[in-house]
């Protein structure tokens, strides 16, 4: 009888661990601004996609505390009182690595952003610091940890030439101003494939993948037709020389990056190991 209410009370939880480990999922405070849970999401989901083990997670609480700095004026979020709940179960899912609450709650949460269309600014931009310490921490990774993470985002990553081409047509369709940001994206996304963690041929690629799309844009229809197969051709030659392999490496790079240029990192981290104990 013991045995059934002790799994009983895991159910009832969410948690298919033992109940002397954990209590709760660590979910925000509901005072917790919204865009610092989501900060922290994306710091919890890529914790979540390596496995991270304790001993990994103090090194980069340790870690997090030196690249420490204060973070820049964000627009207002606008969203949904169940936006904001799912945000915050998804938070202790991601905390807890429970494994099925996650995939249900990202699922709610695809639906919910396509529905609702939400306004967040919660954008990270790589900073110098983070940079320079991705290296020591990608030392910290076992090879199942890094296989796994880039298996978990390989669709994300494609060809990166590929993607440039396909690109085109997005660019051209878009002739509104936001087409410039959608080149940017573009340029960033690749010079970081291509170029990885070497400044001068990030720089190299980013200007190479931004001038294309913009000749690209400015081409009328059938300017663009008859010239097609070139522009097509010089997209492939843009970063031919990087291996697969390379280019795998730069994804996982970006990600550490970013994870260690997340003013949340500390706090996220913090859930975690919380919810470990």
């Amino acid at each position: 009888m013991l045995r059934v209410n002790l799994l009983s009370a895991v159910l009832i939880s969410g948690l298919f661990i033992p109940v002397e480990r954990r209590e709760k999922p660590a979910r925000p405070d509901p005072k917790t601004p919204t865009l610092a849970v989501c900060l922290q999401i994306q710091a919890l989901r890529t914790l979540y996609l390596l496995r991270a083990k304790p001993e990994q997670l103090k090194k980069l609480q340790a870690i997090a505390k030196e690249l420490a700095t204060p973070d820049r004026d964000r627009a207002k979020p606008h969203i949904s009182e169940e936006y904001r709940a799912v945000l915050d179960r998804l938070h202790g899912a991601f905390a807890a690595d429970n494994e099925k609450q996650v995939e249900e709650l990202e699922d709610r949460l695809s639906e919910l952003t396509e529905s609702e269309e939400p306004e967040l600014d919660d954008g990270v931009a790589i900073t110098p610091s983070a940079r320079k310490h991705v290296a020591e921490v990608l030392r910290t990774l076992r090879p199942r940890q890094v296989a796994e993470y880039v298996g978990a985002i390989s669709e994300d990553i494609g060809d990166p030439q590929e993607r440039l081409i396909a690109a085109f047509e997005q660019i051209r369709s878009d002739k509104t101003e936001n087409w410039e940001e959608v080149r940017d994206e573009q340029a960033d996304d690749l010079a970081w494939l291509l170029g990885g963690l070497d400044s001068a041929r990030f720089k190299a690629i980013h200007d190479e993948v931004a001038n294309l799309l913009t000749d690209v844009h400015k081409l009328d229809s059938d300017t663009f037709t008859k010239q097609r197969s070139d522009l097509e051709k010089k997209a492939r030659g843009i970063g031919s020389d990087v291996a697969a392999t390379d280019v795998l490496r730069h994804a996982m790079e970006r990600a550490l990056a970013q994870l260690l240029s997340n003013p949340e990192l500390g706090p996220a981290v913090e859930a975690r190991l919380k919810s470990a104990k």
